[in-house]
């Protein structure tokens, strides 16, 4: 469970990134 949620965190991470980009 716990990897899984880490996933998210990087993921949401990542999108976050992005959208400061654009």
């Amino acid at each position: 469970m716990a990897s899984v949620l880490l996933k998210f965190q990087s993921f949401a991470t990542l999108l976050i990134q992005t959208m400061s980009i654009l």
